[in-house]
């Protein structure tokens, strides 16, 4: 039985499907992940170089690209099932290459991909010569769990994927807010993390409560209620949680408000509030998704997807999809810089 998966990723939608099933698998087969991302090495480019040179600070800023937001919503997705993960970022321009190499590093026994099939472009890495190369090169088994171009997303694996990225999204947040408030009354407390909380907070606050929460009720809730009305009580207690999320978002944010005054009741507020969207979260994925699967049609999935794909509706916030990304990519950054280890 294999022990250590190795699981590359990209920032496209079929990476976030084969998160779901891999650690599925893992938890199944009692292994561990590493999630593994190739970013592209931005400073052999020309304008990238120009960038290096001319403001550095900014090219560390963007260099990342996507790199945290893929790695830290996936292992916030197998530590949510209890599978042990860790994640590895190589900068290199041949991704195939650095799988292997990686799978060579870590003792990894078995690769898990997904292969997008007969595509180019750097933005969907994972494609069928990536797989072959991988394939021909590896040296321990190779695992393909989809070739999308044979197989595509249903519009229902697309609209729970795009919940569950969601999830992931707002547990990497809320994981994040929860060190801080771990660490407020202790040496590892730094000058910027008040500052670093009240971006999380303004990020769920423009995000979980004005967009995600009101398009789970307007859509899937509704959909859910009209094809199975005996779902009408998990529902109900999943939209006062919402509720409820809202208020302790408020209370942590007025105790934010107090400028730092307050230590216990910051970090009492903070836990009290990653508890319950944790619990939340769980409620969801464990009861919620199972009962959408067995009772939506194709047609209603097909309104779900749209829903969530189109998140530019002005009913449910100011901020758009791009720009929401764009918040969580600095948020994702700014958590993995909290977390490098300092020199000495």
């Amino acid at each position: 039985m294999y022990q250590h998966l190795l699981v590359p990723l990209d920032d496209t939608p079929l990476s976030t499907a084969h998160v779901t099933g891999t650690v599925e698998l893992a938890k199944s087969m009692g292994a561990r992940i590493t999630f593994f991302h190739a970013n592209p090495d931005r400073s052999s480019t020309g304008d990238g170089a120009l960038l290096m040179a001319v403001n550095p600070a900014l090219f560390a800023k963007v260099a990342p690209g996507e790199t945290n937001t893929v790695l830290m919503k996936a292992t916030a997705a197998a530590k949510a099932s209890g599978v042990p993960c860790a994640a590895v970022v190589h900068t290199s321009d041949h991704p195939a290459d650095a799988i292997v190499q990686t799978a060579q590093d870590q003792g990894c026994d078995l690769i898990v991909m997904a292969s997008h099939g007969p595509v180019s472009g750097w933005g969907s890495w994972l494609r069928d010569s990536q797989t072959e190369r991988v394939l021909r090169h590896a040296p321990v088994a190779l695992l393909v769990t989809r070739v999308e171009a044979e197989r595509p997303l249903s519009d229902g694996e697309r609209a729970l994927n795009i919940i569950s990225d969601e999830h992931r999204s707002i547990a990497v947040v809320v994981g994040a807010m929860r060190d801080i408030a771990n660490d407020l009354a202790t040496a590892r407390h730094a000058d910027g993390d008040l500052a670093s909380l009240a971006g999380m907070v303004s990020y769920l606050q423009a995000f979980p409560e004005k967009v995600h929460h009101p398009k789970e009720e307007t859509h899937l809730h509704r959909l859910m209620r009209s094809r199975d009305p005996s779902c009408g009580a998990l529902l109900a207690d999943v939209e006062s949680q919402h509720d409820t999320e809202r208020r302790l978002i408020d209370q942590v944010s007025a105790c934010l408000a107090a400028d730092g005054k307050g230590v216990q009741a910051l970090q009492t507020a903070v836990l009290r509030f990653v508890d319950h969207v944790y619990a939340h979260l769980k409620l969801e994925e464990t009861q919620v998704f199972p009962l959408a699967r067995q009772s939506l049609s194709d047609d209603d999935w097909t309104e779900v997807v749209d829903a969530f794909l189109d998140n530019d509706d002005s009913q449910f916030g100011k901020l758009s999809s791009v720009e929401l990304r764009r918040v969580f990519a600095r948020i994702a950054n700014a958590i993995a810089a909290r977390s490098a280890p300092q020199p000495a």
